[in-house]
């Protein structure tokens, strides 16, 4: 069919290794089988002149297991058993995401929709509703960038919302080069503490307290060879 295309993903380990080590207290996390479960992705998109429009959908399941120990990688002493995976222990996730595009030739348009849940044994479902607006305008030798993004409380959890709201600009050395500036801030709610995802790469240290904003500035220079 003309201007579509889909994709389908399985996987029998979406989350590798459950578990993980805490650098600000040296101990490891591990639990059996930790390799297992399985995940399935299917997408969907359309992409016609201006248009373009899609829909992607995860579901993925956490193996449960028996339950692990906690091990201090210091001394090597092994500590006491975890508790078996209950009520609070995640046992899969689910996420539908629409999104789609528009080029009006003076700017682009985009807009996406997320509705994802955490399923945690028999305790209450966590859900999430999040949307996003972004608008890229050409000026000059580059182009003005600006995002927002809403991420709605989340289900039992009361001020576990926040927003963000992200400025830049991209100027084009050439037609493989290009240098860039952006400002990017998150509002939380007093409930809530999103962080940027560097915060990945630095090991969440020091971590986002709840209710706090943050900020980022960000300056670099992208190449594709």
């Amino acid at each position: 069919m003309s201007g579509f295309s889909a994709q389908l993903d399985y996987s029998t380990a979406p989350f590798a290794i459950e578990g993980g080590t805490n650098y600000q207290t040296s101990s490891t996390l591990t639990t059996i089988n930790p390799g297992k479960g399985q995940a399935s992705h299917a997408e969907l998109n359309y992409k016609e002149g201006p248009i373009y429009a899609g829909v992607s959908v995860w579901d993925a399941k956490v193996e449960q297991v028996a339950g692990g120990l906690l091990v201090n990688t210091t001394s090597g002493a092994v500590g006491t058993a975890i508790t078996a995976l209950g009520a609070t222990a995640k046992s899969g996730e689910q996420s539908t995401k629409l999104y789609g595009s528009y080029d009006l030739g003076v700017a682009k348009i985009g807009a996406q929709y997320d509705d994802s849940k955490l399923q945690f044994g028999t305790a209450a479902d966590q859900k999430r509703k999040a949307s996003h607006i972004a608008v890229t305008a050409p000026m000059g030798m580059g182009a003005v960038l600006f995002q927002y993004t809403k991420a709605n409380a989340i289900s039992g959890i009361v001020n576990s919302g926040a927003t963000m709201v992200s400025v830049g600009y991209d100027y084009s050395l050439s037609k493989r080069t290009s240098v860039g500036v952006n400002y990017s801030k998150i509002n939380n709610e007093a409930a809530a503490n999103y962080q940027f995802f560097t915060g990945v790469a630095l090991q969440n240290s020091p971590a986002t307290a709840k209710g706090t904003d943050t900020s980022m500035l960000y300056a670099g220079i992208r190449h594709a060879f």
